[in-house]
């Protein structure tokens, strides 16, 4: 299930011992609900292995980030996390194991939310932990 063009985007703030991320959805709240469950669901699947095959998808866009915008940030996360910019950017030697922890730990996250703009139909907190689960 692809998501609408520009309709959501995801962020992340690399820390020395691990970091967050986060989904941002874009549109009316019940676009944003879908979204959110969509994202989820593509969490989930990596827990599988799912997403095995995108390792190289993902070390290009980063190595082309590299190049553009976000070459600051690139560097920055680099050197916080004391490795090369270019391994760093290097999806490809990540273990299917790894994929799959990663996914397991944020699917066992307190998540936290914030809307802005209306807020009626917005899913409560008991809600979102359960679309997690």
């Amino acid at each position: 299930m692809p998501f609408p063009r520009y309709a959501v985007s995801t962020f992340y703030e690399t820390t020395s011992t691990g970091g967050v991320f986060g989904i941002i959805s874009k549109g009316n709240t019940g676009a944003a609900v879908e979204n959110l469950t969509k994202a989820i669901g593509e969490m989930k699947s990596m827990t599988d292995g799912a997403a095995e095959g995108h390792k190289t998808k993902v070390t290009l866009a980063k190595m082309s980030a590299m190049e553009g915008e976000g070459a600051t940030r690139a560097l920055m996360d680099a050197a916080i996390l004391g490795v090369e910019p270019a391994s760093l950017a290097d999806a490809r030697g990540v273990k299917k194991a790894d994929i799959v922890n990663a996914a397991k730990t944020a699917l066992s996250a307190t998540p936290a939310y914030a809307v802005y703009g209306a807020t009626a139909g917005t899913p409560s907190m008991s809600s979102i932990v359960a679309m997690l689960k």
